[in-house]
């Protein structure tokens, strides 16, 4: 959206730009356990209360938005 100021006093231009995206990551090896579980709680870490894990499971989502306003004027003609 662009508003010119009158008298030739230059313009006003309005952007406003979005980005959503998820992505899911899974990787499981059923009866291998080389998955080291660093941040679980004390009780239940893993199946054998071991630290190990047979799958992993991660989701990402990043969301942005950019709004801007500029100003334009002509300098020399």
């Amino acid at each position: 959206m662009t508003y010119h100021l009158p008298k030739d006093a230059g313009a006003i231009v309005g952007r406003f730009d979005s980005m959503y995206q998820a992505d899911i990551v899974q990787n499981f090896t059923p009866g291998v356990f080389n998955f080291f579980e660093s941040r679980a709680f004390p009780f239940a870490r893993g199946a054998f209360d071991d630290g190990l894990a047979d799958g992993v499971e991660s989701n990402i989502t990043r969301k942005t938005r950019e709004f801007r306003l500029e100003f334009s004027k002509t300098s020399v003609r």
